[in-house]
């Protein structure tokens, strides 16, 4: 029943890849998976035959696609993140002893799973992988244009991040004299002026009025706010345009590209673990 395997991950279902003349040129699978640890697994088990670095595309409504390059194969994971505003039908059964199955009812449930296609492809065909779309939902990428490199780090974590803090979690710490998490530490600078900072919110600012506009000499002015989360591992990820007092998309572009020149941090704590924390800076942008 099961058509095809990537370890001990289970796709039902198959499809093949061929070029005009019908040549096979690829193989693909697709499957769902039951939250996000399970993504991370799979990303892992991939990571562990290919290599930890791979290409990944930006998240684009929750969609995002990872690719390595192996010897004259390309290979694409395509991950879509559930949706719970979709609605599902189900139908409830009912066993009796002698194994039979009846109907009792249905109704509908949230979209909770992880949508996922494993593709494999000649790699002389990347520039035309674009073109494939599976369903309603699935669309590849070229891994030659739109994307950047990142490793796949197993202790760290991709969809899987746990509990995720925000600004608004903050509560008084009367020792620190500012806010933070509830029973653990802000990230923190690893080294640097910005590392004798108390306050992660203020050294981050102080480091932006520092970054931020760097070589935008004859380039438009104006405020971008953006946000952003430093996970588990420490690293700055997930950055997003919150608002522009501008008309300007070109100060968007070097808001989310400031946010990729952060160092690496020593991640947020909780009870002496790793958590994420996301939040969000004003970038003002001048000329100088």
């Amino acid at each position: 029943e099961v058509l095809a395997r990537f370890g001990k991950f289970e796709f039902p279902y198959t499809g093949m890849v061929a070029d005009k003349s019908g040549k096979l040129i690829g193989i693909l699978a697709l499957g769902r998976l039951d939250g996000a640890a399970a993504v991370d697994s799979l990303l892992y088990a991939i990571a562990g035959k290919y290599g930890p670095q791979c290409f990944v595309t930006e998240e684009y409504f929750g969609h995002r696609n990872y690719g390595w390059h192996v010897n004259d194969r390309t290979i694409q994971l395509y991950v879509r993140k559930p949706n719970p505003e979709h609605k599902d039908a189900v139908i409830y059964l009912e066993e009796n002893e002698k194994g039979e199955r009846k109907i009792v009812g249905g109704g509908s449930q949230p979209h909770t799973w992880y949508e996922v296609c494993l593709m494999v492809t000649k790699t002389k065909y990347d520039p035309f992988i674009d073109c494939i779309s599976v369903g309603n939902w699935c669309n590849f990428n070229d891994l030659s244009s739109d994307v950047r490199s990142m490793e796949i780090n197993p202790a760290a974590g991709v969809y899987d991040t746990g509990e995720l803090f925000t600004e608004e979690d903050l509560v008084p710490d009367t020792t620190k004299g500012y806010m933070n998490i509830p029973d653990g530490e802000l990230p923190k600078f690893k080294e640097g002026p910005f590392a004798k900072f108390p306050d992660f919110r203020l050294a981050v600012r102080h480091w932006m009025a520092y970054n931020a506009g760097l070589g935008n000499q004859g380039n438009p002015e104006g405020n971008v706010s953006v946000s952003f989360t430093v996970g588990k591992d420490g690293k700055a990820k997930d950055a997003k345009v919150e608002n522009r007092e501008t008309t300007s998309s070109e100060l968007e572009v070097a808001a989310l590209y400031t946010i990729q020149r952060l160092p690496e941090f020593i991640p947020a704590t909780q009870n002496g673990k790793p958590v994420a924390f996301r939040m969000t800076v004003a970038l003002r942008f001048e000329n100088r």
